[in-house]
């Protein structure tokens, strides 16, 4: 039985009216990992399905059937700003020291997922 994931992935394509070897090259994955995923044969990764989603420009959770919005709802959108207001006020809180650590930590951390993408292009 197909799931939601594999239902929508089919979904949204067929409504943009692409061929799955247009998505699939888009995506810079095989036709038919593309077909593994509309048939339920095979399941994105995480990576993958973020992919996706930002192809479609659809949430996760809609393309996992935990919503079914397409796009964040207002409410949404300022529950997750309010979200980062409420880290970024923690941040500002603490002392220079432990904020520059927290820095560099997010810097590497993005050099290492930057790293990550030209290797997986490789």
């Amino acid at each position: 039985m197909a799931s939601h994931l594999s239902k929508r992935i089919r979904y949204l394509r067929e409504k943009k009216g692409f061929s799955q070897k247009f998505v699939a090259q888009k995506l810079d994955i095989k036709n038919n990992t593309l077909s593994g995923y509309e048939s339920s044969r095979r399941e994105p990764d995480n990576e993958m399905l973020s992919k996706i989603a930002e192809f479609y420009n659809v949430t996760t959770d809609y393309l996992l059937g935990r919503s079914n919005h397409p796009q964040l709802t207002e409410v949404e959108i300022k529950e997750r700003d309010s979200d980062v207001e409420e880290w970024m006020k923690i941040i500002e809180s603490l002392p220079e020291d432990e904020r520059k650590e927290i820095e560099d930590e997010v810097s590497n951390y993005v050099k290492y997922l930057v790293d990550k993408k030209q290797s997986d292009k490789n």
